[in-house]
């Protein structure tokens, strides 16, 4: 379905049960210099969420629009903590890898850029959109 976000929701909810458990065992299993350590380590992921709840990934007509970690060997395409719009007349070729895991952009520049998509819940459908664009490339 083009012209829809989707968001990690799998990967927050992993997220916040780790910040949970660790909370709770940091308190209750603990004492001295471990416990600071748990909690203060706890506190640190709690700062680093909001960054993580502003993932997603989005297919338009003409572009894909993907604000995730990217990999890539080429410096150009890595990304963290941006949003990267790739235009589908930029893109040479598409793989689905991993079992349904990830998604392998090849470049017509020669870059390539790998994409994961563990952490959505509706895979089957970002793949049919994957297919899609595909289609659309060839």
């Amino acid at each position: 379905m083009r012209n829809k976000i989707y968001r990690p929701i799998k990967m927050w909810i992993m997220l916040i049960g780790i910040i949970l458990l660790s909370g709770v065992s940091g308190i209750l299993l603990f004492d001295g210099w471990k416990q600071i350590l748990v909690i203060c380590s706890s506190i640190l992921i709690i700062l680093f969420m909001p960054l993580l709840f502003s993932y997603y990934f989005m297919v338009t007509d003409d572009s894909i629009i993907i604000r995730h970690g990217l990999s890539s060997f080429q410096k150009k395409y890595r990304s963290s903590f941006k949003t990267r719009v790739i235009m589908i007349k930029d893109i040479n070729g598409l793989d689905v890898e991993n079992g349904g895991k990830a998604i392998m952009f090849n470049m017509k520049d020669g870059g390539s850029i790998y994409f994961s998509i563990g952490g959505y819940f509706n895979r089957g459908e970002i793949i049919r959109l994957v297919y899609d664009v595909k289609k659309q490339v060839y």
